[in-house]
């Protein structure tokens, strides 16, 4: 009787310990599985650079280069789907985003009409939105997975000019007009599995939107002339995504 409640005490220390210690032990790791649809928001940074050429002004005056350079916050959202195979990571990505405005390059010219004289004249130009179609390749690490992507890249960037007074001139003339753009992008980024829902994004983007010329006529005093810009992109963004 003795040994029948000495061993139904140690069957119990045994299973209270067992017990104890898997409070303590610390939870299993994430199964990281990166197949599945996502949606998610994005914020950051992005930089144009931007190379605008103006032909034809006032009496047929010589044209001139302006570099409207603009950067600022940008954020918008972003969906898509990945497929693992082993430790290959595909998907495609799609997102829009919206932003930073527009700024105004600036360059002195001559007036030439009958009386003569200077003034400035300028170019505001800026994106008011932009939106990505990507495929991407990554490489599943547990929870973590670096990527490439390459793709399609769509914004309306909007462009006006802007003459100031001086000298023979003696009002402000706004003209705007907003151009459709098309190019390539390139990116490059990382993506962390917080939960088996969530995920975090940092990545870089550059876009090529190559040279587009177009006929503008902002308004009296200034000749219906040739725009020709030429616009590229970079962009550092984060991300949060829930996978389904």
């Amino acid at each position: 009787m003795k040994k029948i409640l000495l061993a139904s005490t140690m069957l119990v220390g045994l299973a209270t310990a067992a017990s104890a210690a898997d409070f303590s032990s610390p939870p299993p790791p994430i199964s990281a599985n990166w197949t599945g649809f996502y949606v998610g928001a994005h914020a950051g940074w992005l930089g144009t650079t931007n190379s605008v050429r103006i032909n034809q002004f006032v009496g047929g005056g010589d044209g001139f280069n302006l570099t409207p350079d603009r950067s600022g916050f940008i954020g918008g959202l972003f969906a898509g789907y990945n497929l693992q195979m082993q430790q290959i990571v595909l998907g495609l990505d799609a997102d829009i985003g919206f932003g930073p405005g527009a700024t105004v390059g600036n360059s002195t010219f001559t007036v030439i009409n009958a009386v003569g004289g200077t003034g400035t004249v300028g170019v505001r130009a800026g994106l008011n939105w932009n939106a990505h179609l990507r495929a991407r390749a990554g490489l599943a690490l547990g929870q973590f997975m670096p990527f490439f992507a390459a793709g399609l890249v769509l914004s309306e960037e909007r462009v006006g000019h802007v003459v100031r007074a001086g000298d023979a001139i003696t009002s402000t003339i706004v003209g705007t007009r907003n151009v459709s753009r098309t190019g390539y992008s390139l990116g490059v980024g990382g993506e962390f599995m917080f939960t088996r829902n969530m995920i975090g994004r940092l990545e870089y983007i550059f876009d090529d939107y190559g040279a587009v010329s177009f006929a503008s006529n902002p308004g009296p005093g200034i000749n219906a002339s040739t725009t020709r810009s030429r616009l590229t992109t970079n962009t550092v963004r984060a991300g949060l995504s829930y996978r389904f």
